[in-house]
């Protein structure tokens, strides 16, 4: 049984801030920094009310991650999970409680 207010955090991702260089000879080159590494979370499928709700579209599947406020990611940063790589593209953040986003993969 789930005693209310925990959480099952069944799956593992990690977080890797994204720039995009727009200046200096190595323009259009992208740095990727790792941020936060085999964080414990829960991930599932998004519905597309949730997505329409929050202004996104429905044409590429989203999910939805809840997971610790040990880092909190920015749009456009980049998830590892499951040996694919996601784009986040919604965020939440519960002040000192968790973090949840919207991740999509990236094609």
């Amino acid at each position: 049984m789930l005693i209310p207010g925990t959480f099952h955090w069944t799956e593992q991702i990690t977080i890797y801030s994204v720039e995009h260089v727009t200046s200096g000879p190595n323009t259009g080159d992208t740095t990727r920094t790792l941020e936060l590494s085999d964080a414990q979370c829960t991930v599932q499928p998004a519905s597309n009310a949730e997505l329409l709700r929050h202004g996104l579209d429905t044409s590429r599947p989203t999910y939805w991650v809840r997971t610790r406020p040990d880092y909190v990611p920015a749009l456009k940063d980049e998830v590892t999970w499951r040996n694919d790589t996601y784009t986040v593209v919604g965020l939440s953040e519960g002040l000192d409680i968790d973090v949840q986003f919207f991740m999509r993969r990236i094609q």
